[in-house]
């Protein structure tokens, strides 16, 4: 084993989308996705990163608005889907916190696998390593028997071996992506699509009672503006989470960001006139809605109740632009 291995992967933004207005790619896994794939494909497109993951077309919610919600989702399958969508092989290796006594095991098997994967260049991505985040592991020093980490902020930081699977939540969670293999891109496309109306359905959800997902994720999130902006109207707004608008921001930020992507990837599908060009113009709406609701909290301070009320109707509308979004896109797959 090298005494030190190192990948040249830098973190990836998308300056297109920012210069346009809208976040960029911001679910912590999918950056880390994209950043891997920048350094080993060289130029990627973020969008088909987003939209062939199918992560552009995934919300989460909770009643607190935590961010913690983006990543309440099944990681050893849709993390394996993701990295095969983009025709990249991948190792995962998973260890829940109620499997106490594969701790080490699994730890080693990680350790391998990231080292393994350094020494031909390929760098790891690992979850729980800041804020129930996902990082990228571009470097591992044998002396100090630590990992080079970049974190979902885009700062480097150092993780000991030690650490690996020992974050806040207690979980182990590594993906190592591999070698290249060609994939159909209309394979692609239907198992994206597909994979929409799954998630819309609720078909991709994991036993979390508080969360929600799919449509009635939009639910959620704008009932729980509405109660957030009562609190206000009757002075109480002490009483809300300390950092409730930093949370109401990030919700927003990701969940616009992923619909810009929706409505471009889909756009890119679409012949004129089909059920995809109605899909794509039915997600623009979504984006549009979600980007006003993002602009909002992205200003700073506290909302005014009527604000708060506009969002959540901004919220809802989008939702029902999203149903008919996911009818057309069920129609172009014969459902």
């Amino acid at each position: 084993m090298p005494g030190s291995v190192k990948t040249n992967a830098q973190w990836y933004r998308d300056e297109a989308a920012l210069a346009r207005g809208e976040p960029g790619i911001r679910h912590s896994f999918v950056r880390c996705l994209a950043s891997a794939l920048d350094q080993l494909d060289g130029a990627i497109d973020p969008t088909q990163v987003m939209g062939a993951s199918a992560f552009a077309f995934r919300i989460w919610s909770v009643g607190t608005l935590c961010p913690s919600a983006m990543c309440q989702f099944d990681f050893p399958r849709l993390v394996s889907a993701a990295a095969h969508a983009l025709g990249r092989h991948v190792t995962f290796v998973s260890r829940f916190c109620d499997e106490r006594e594969v701790e080490r095991e699994r730890r080693d098997q990680a350790h391998a696998a990231i080292v393994g994967g350094l020494a031909r260049g390929f760098p790891s991505i690992v979850w729980d390593v800041s804020d129930a985040e996902w990082g990228l592991l571009t470097g591992y020093d044998e002396r100090e028997d630590r990992y080079e980490l970049r974190a979902s902020c885009g700062r480097s930081t150092a993780l000991p071996r030690a650490a690996l699977g020992r974050g806040g939540t207690g979980v182990l969670a590594v993906a190592t992506l591999d070698e290249r293999f060609t994939i159909d891109p209309s394979e692609v496309a239907e198992r994206s699509l597909t994979a929409a109306i799954s998630h819309a359905d609720g078909l991709e959800w994991t036993d979390r009672p508080t969360y929600r997902d799919g449509l009635d994720a939009y639910s959620l999130w704008a009932e729980t503006l509405e109660k957030v902006a009562l609190i206000v109207e009757h002075g109480r707004a002490g009483a809300l989470h300390a950092r409730v608008w930093d949370f109401a921001r990030c919700h927003a930020e990701h969940h616009a960001a992923a619909r810009c992507y929706a409505r471009d990837y889909l756009a890119g599908l679409a012949e004129p006139g089909s059920e995809l060009d109605r899909a794509a113009f039915c997600y623009e709406e979504v984006a549009s809605s979600l980007l006003a609701v993002w602009n909002l909290f992205r200003c700073g301070g506290a909302p005014t109740p009527a604000q708060l009320r506009a969002a959540s109707s901004s919220v809802l509308a989008a939702r029902c632009s999203e149903q008919a979004g996911l009818d057309a896109i069920r129609r172009h797959l014969g459902g």
